[in-house]
């Protein structure tokens, strides 16, 4: 525990509890039955190694796996990098907890997997049987279902502090689910899970680690051109959840915008894609010149609202006759710093 608390630092006291409950639960379980970590308390040792080498590999090559956003601003990326280091340590620690229920556990007392810890239940045994329907493979559906409880009885600090951001969850219980199959997706998180679990095994087996080089196909597309393809095509059926300001569009929230437009990318291409990607592409290719940030609308009502958005340049996305012809109406941009009006 001492490593990853030097590790994480100011951190460490969101992941503690989260420690403390995954001990609990998983007490008097192996990591496997004769592969790896086959001890008594083997699935809680491996969770916590794996944890510490997510953490090694990721700052052994920080630009590798977590490159500075073009004009992130260093608190914006430190704040980034936090929560990708808690998350990582949080997937290591969470990767195999689903295994428990790979085990029958025999006891005359009241005993939950996931719930009540065997350390608490007089007289249990763990059998060496497995489940049918259960095995190491597809363990990791359950992997990543445990998190919802936990986050219920050890996430409260983590929940209401800086460090909660459901895009780190996705990348993170996606990694979870996906770590045992023959898959690999652009997420960074997969990626060091993968050789973090690997190094692992091969240590406590006294066995050299060879990483394998994981074949990932690569799409070679315009991801910000098909951004603004899909947003054109969306600007002519819908009027919600977008701003024309004559020197401007504003795509309005960055959840909706998500599920609106890079699903529909992700759906077209075959695979799945990360928003901060098609966002980089948008800036390098001129369509904006900053990520999502907080504006004024001042609304054809007379109201001003705030609104995060990514501002995209109305002359890179339509021509100003296309524009016309759409008899687009304007809405007000007004400045960051403008009180705002009730």
């Amino acid at each position: 525990m001492l490593q990853l608390k030097i590790k994480l630092g100011r951190l460490y006291e969101y992941l503690e509890p989260f420690i403390r409950e995954l001990e609990n639960i998983s007490y008097g379980y192996k990591a496997s039955k004769d592969h790896h970590h086959t001890g008594e308390d083997g699935l809680f040792q491996h969770s916590v190694d794996v944890a510490n080498k997510m953490l090694d590999i990721f700052l052994e090559n920080e630009d590798k796996y977590l490159p500075r956003f073009e004009n992130e601003k260093t608190g914006a990326y430190q704040t980034r990098k936090e929560k990708f280091m808690f998350h990582l340590a949080l997937t290591g620690l969470l990767h195999d907890i689903g295994k428990i229920a790979v085990y029958q556990v025999e006891t005359g007392y009241y005993y939950v997997p996931f719930i009540t810890s065997s350390k608490d239940v007089q007289d249990s045994f763990i059998r060496e049987k497995e489940n049918t329907s259960i095995n190491y493979i597809n363990s990791t559906h359950l992997s990543g279902m445990v998190f919802g409880i936990l986050l219920e009885r050890a996430g409260r600090k983590y929940y209401e502090s800086f460090l909660y951001d459901f895009q780190f969850i996705t990348m993170m219980l996606e990694a979870i689910h996906l770590e045992h199959y023959k898959i690999m997706l652009n997420n960074p998180i997969l990626h060091i899970l993968r050789k973090a679990d690997g190094m692992s095994i091969a240590e406590e087996r006294n066995e050299p680690f060879i990483e394998t080089q994981e074949a990932q196909e690569t799409i070679n597309v315009d991801l910000a051109g098909m951004y603004v393809d899909f947003f054109k095509q969306w600007t002519r059926v819908s009027t919600n959840f977008w701003f024309y300001t004559g020197d401007y569009f504003l795509v309005i929230n960055p959840a909706l915008h998500k599920e609106k437009l890079i699903r529909q990318i992700s759906e077209h291409i075959g695979q799945p894609v990360h928003e901060d990607k098609v966002i980089d592409e948008l800036i390098e290719k001129g369509y904006t010149e900053e990520r999502i940030t907080q504006v004024n609308v001042k609304l054809p009502n007379g109201k001003v609202h705030p609104f995060s958005v990514i501002k995209l340049k109305a002359d890179k996305v339509m021509s100003q006759q296309e524009i016309e012809s759409r008899k687009l109406s304007k809405v007000e941009l007004l400045t960051q710093n403008m009180e705002i009006g009730t």
